[in-house]
């Protein structure tokens, strides 16, 4: 008998069965009964910003963008493109990687439990010779250079390289084209028998499915190569506790609009998961309160032509960073920078109205309820929480217990000044306002 460990959503009324396999390989199954569509995703704790680690006592420093490589050097068989083999069934399968992790995935209607197997038996080997690495070189090359000609992606690297200096998060996921010339075969697979193993990994499924048939085909398909591996990580990733390093930077590029983001540096203090989703409720009270649509603010800004349809925020975190990104397209970008700064800034030495307050947490509580009716969502979010070390759901715990004195509280030391940057792209030949 299997023993599968069953965790209650409390508000939700939805269960994940939590299943980890004798190698330490953990099984999250959410079943939704009546959805035709599925979803599986296998992914490793392992992303962009761990270029350097140690490695059973060894240290390791890898050229930047390794992680983004053996992405792509995964999806190659010996058989062939993994692509056609999910194609012949009916299945969608990507990958990606960010910062903090590597992910594969399918989605199907149909032979879910054929393509789960596909899924678990490509992941786990990697079929690679130097020629077919400096092939792949090409191609991401050509990516890289892709991302370079991005008017929307340079302002957001852009933004992070402004906000740190030694963290890598500040380093483009897909590296550089000089970064990658460095990357080989055996490069390659020490990351890959580091960090594709079972403790590292997770597999979570959501949908229709019978939860007892899926661990069966998972276990059934494990190697006993990949059971094996059992390496020892320690990540070595360099801490900013600067500021910034810069507070402004500008670039040309062909758009019809300047682009810009105001970033806003506020690092991880705590690894406990209840101060981390502490944080980022309250972050998330204080964006909505000052920038959510129907604000005072958001508003004065709109009208005034200061920022366009397309604004936006939002709130990201990991290992040793943390920051707000704010923008989109503005006529006046500085001038919408300037703006913002003070009011936020203000905004922080004035106590938000306890009826305001409610009313926000009601909002970000009917928001996400109306997210989780996204099985794709539910799975994406999950997975990158997940490899965060923070549960995707316990985000509605905390914020259904989240005080208003608690707010008040974390308000009052909560300080951006000093902490914000500018990023813009200007059209060629624009007007720089």
């Amino acid at each position: 008998m299997k023993k599968i460990e069953t965790i209650k959503i409390p508000h939700l009324e939805e269960t994940v069965y939590k299943y980890k396999t004798e190698e330490g390989l953990e099984i999250h199954v959410m079943e939704k009964k009546g959805f035709s569509k599925k979803y599986a995703f296998f992914g490793t704790r392992y992303g962009s910003i761990d270029n350097s680690f140690i490695a059973d006592g060894e240290y390791q420093d890898m050229p930047q963008g390794i992680a983004h490589f053996l992405e792509h050097k995964v999806f190659e068989e010996e058989e062939g493109d993994i692509f056609e083999v999910f194609s012949k069934t009916g299945a969608s399968a990507n990958a990606f990687t960010s910062h903090d992790s590597t992910n594969y995935l399918f989605s199907c209607t149909d032979r879910f439990y054929e393509n789960l197997e596909t899924l678990i038996g490509f992941v786990q080997t990697l079929n690679i010779d130097q020629d077919s690495v400096e092939k792949e070189k090409g191609i991401i090359k050509q990516e890289i250079m892709m991302y370079e000609d991005n008017p929307e992606w340079q302002a957001y690297i852009n933004t992070l390289k402004l906000l740190y200096s030694k963290h890598p998060i500040h380093i483009d996921i897909a590296g550089t084209v000089e970064s990658i010339k460095s990357i080989d075969k055996e490069k390659l697979l020490k990351c890959y028998s580091t960090f594709y193993s079972p403790r590292n990994m997770i597999v979570f499924l959501i949908g229709d499915i019978d939860r007892f048939k899926a661990i069966d085909v998972i276990e059934s398909t494990l190697t006993e190569d990949f059971k094996s591996r059992n390496c020892k990580i320690e990540r070595v990733i360099a801490e900013d506790r600067d500021k910034i390093v810069k507070e402004m930077h500008r670039e040309m590029f062909s758009v019809a609009s300047p682009i810009f983001y105001m970033g806003i540096k506020c690092n991880q203090e705590s690894e406990i998961e209840s101060d981390i989703l502490k944080k980022e409720i309250f972050i998330d009270i204080f964006l909505t309160n000052m920038l959510g649509k129907g604000s005072k603010l958001y508003t004065e800004l709109y009208e005034d032509g200061m920022i366009g349809k397309n604004f936006g925020y939002d709130y990201n975190y990991g290992p040793a960073y943390g920051h707000i990104i704010i923008g989109g397209e503005s006529e006046k970008p500085q001038e919408a920078y300037r703006l913002l700064k003070e009011a936020l800034i203000e905004s922080l030495s004035k106590e938000i109205r306890e009826e305001d307050f409610d009313r926000i947490k009601r909002k970000l509580k009917g928001e996400s309820l109306i997210y989780l009716n996204s099985l794709e969502y539910i799975a994406n979010a999950y997975v990158s929480t997940y490899h965060k070390g923070v549960g995707f759901f316990n985000y509605f715990r905390e914020l259904e217990k989240f005080e208003y004195e608690t707010y008040l509280k974390m308000q009052k030391n909560y300080s951006i000044e000093g902490k914000t940057v500018l990023s813009v792209v200007y059209p060629r030949d624009g007007e720089v306002s």
